[in-house]
């Protein structure tokens, strides 16, 4: 069975790739950072319209590095992953601060980059 990996699953943009995937077939671990209220009543729904395959929530902050090896213990083999996870920072370009410009980097590029290094070997399409 195909398997994926939705970052940020408990967002609406997370949440409707998640319905999608799963209404194509595929099993996810679906990871979120704190609103387990919205992946539980996620897993229900996906559970009970497609019993025949397996969800898994997984709870992460993905601004900490070290969060990112813990993934790799929770996924047992993968072929995609979707990254929905992020941040937004509302104003004008020429007032975003330095810190602002690194936080958003390291959640949009540099994690999804770790994670990708971190899940290679779970991943069955090399």
């Amino acid at each position: 069975m195909k398997a994926a990996l939705v970052t940020g699953a408990s967002g609406d943009i997370g949440t409707s790739i998640a319905r999608d995937l799963a209404g194509s077939g595929w099993s996810l671990y679906l990871h979120y950072h704190s609103n387990q209220e919205k992946i539980n009543l996620l897993l229900s729904e996906l559970q009970t319209a497609y019993p025949g395959q397996e969800f898994y929530p997984i709870c992460l902050d993905l601004t900490d590095e070290a969060e990112v090896t813990k993934l790799a213990d929770h996924i047992f083999s993968l072929q995609a992953i979707v990254f929905a996870h992020g941040r937004t920072e509302y104003g004008l370009l020429q007032d975003m601060t330095s810190m602002q410009m690194d936080d958003l980097w390291e959640m949009h590029v540099k994690m999804p980059i770790l994670i990708i290094q971190t899940l290679y070997e779970k991943s069955i399409v090399r």
